[in-house]
């Protein structure tokens, strides 16, 4: 049984309204940043009612941990027979078993998202290849630069990492895109005009073997070190390292074959399909697309390992986005008009190689 006088009873309780109004005004204001609001405009909600938050939270824990409670208890000192009065009235004092636990909102733990130090890529020195038709490009953990040459049956060039020649390899097909996998001195190719995956031993310094894959032709093709990503018609296709199909994920042009693909460190897939470029989780879920505003064709695509992804835009440039996918800059102009098409980075990003196609 509870005892409180009525007079107290009506100031606790205007008390408990008084402060429950504040507390749902704070809420509906971090309910509305939470929903419309970025990351740091939260951030800084978070700081400027700091105080009133921490008010609120001391005022609730008054209430659930102080929580005092009365009750009546009977200590008679007569028998039945004799009782001419109740006894005496005893207040003892119960603590609540409610623990408060305060939200980490008013701790200000919105994340600090640190300032990321942006590149300006400088030309360094061109490495000039008579007739060639570059499209396809990769870069090894030792940075040489590997490129794929369409011209004639086909060929795949290695050059060191001050741009000196050190081999090459013939394919059986006209290559289109590259990659390697990761662990292994091996590489897989698509195709310019043939529905085949090309295996290559880069120590061997031949092509191992062929797996056919229906209308990979002129797709592109990524490696992780359990499996390989080819463009084909209006998918990607998911294979096992022999070249084996697991499963497609949809593109969003079922006309269009994804003909360049990169990977994050997050297992994400990026594709370009000549005017748009897709972000898709690996589970099929389309994260973002972008085009440009002229609908420019687009052509090959590297993400960094701060989830930055660079397209090169056809007679423009090389384009970055931000992670979310909207548009940050223009890192490269294609002022002289040298037509890049392929792109790919050093392992530590420190060094950007372009090819200019033809």
């Amino acid at each position: 049984m509870f005892v409180k006088s009525s007079h107290e009873e009506y100031i606790c309780d205007r008390s408990n309204r008084r402060y429950q109004k504040k507390t749902k005004d704070k809420k509906d204001i971090f309910d509305l940043v939470d929903k419309h609001g970025s990351e740091k405009q939260a951030f800084i909600a978070a700081h400027a009612y700091k105080q009133d938050l921490t008010d609120l939270e001391k005022r609730v824990a008054g209430i659930t941990e102080k929580l005092t409670r009365f009750k009546i208890s009977l200590n008679p000192e007569k028998s039945l027979e004799s009782i001419n009065s109740l006894g005496s009235i005893e207040l003892s004092e119960v603590q609540s078993a409610v623990k408060f636990v305060q939200k980490k909102k008013c701790q200000s733990q919105m994340p600090m998202v640190q300032p990321h130090s942006f590149q300006n890529f400088v030309h360094k020195r061109d490495l000039d290849i008579k007739n060639a038709r570059i499209y396809g490009m990769t870069i090894n953990d030792n940075n040489e630069v590997i490129l794929v040459d369409t011209m004639q049956c086909g060929r795949i060039l290695v050059y060191d990492d001050n741009d000196n020649y050190k081999f090459e390899i013939d394919t059986k097909h006209k290559p289109w895109d590259i990659a390697l996998i990761p662990g292994k001195n091996l590489g897989v190719l698509t195709s310019l005009q043939e529905e085949v995956l090309q295996f290559v031993d880069f120590d061997q310094k031949k092509i191992s073997r062929t797996v056919s894959v229906k209308e990979s032709n002129r797709g592109g093709v990524a490696a992780t070190n359990k499996n390989i990503f080819a463009g084909t018609k209006g998918n990607i296709n998911i294979l096992d390292l022999e070249g084996r199909f697991i499963r497609s994920i949809k593109t969003k042009n079922k006309n269009e074959t994804p003909w360049y693909i990169s990977l994050d460190k997050s297992g994400n897939i990026y594709y370009t399909e000549r005017k748009v470029m897709g972000c898709i989780r690996n589970d099929g879920t389309f994260v973002y697309t972008y085009s440009t505003p002229n609908k420019d064709t687009m052509w090959k695509i590297a993400v960094d390992n701060n989830g930055y992804v660079y397209i090169v835009v056809f007679q423009k440039g090389i384009c970055r986005l931000k992670p979310d996918g909207t548009f940050m800059d223009i890192v490269i102009k294609d002022e002289q008009c040298f037509q890049y098409v392929g792109i790919c980075f050093t392992s530590n990003f420190s060094k950007m190689i372009l090819s200019q196609g033809n």
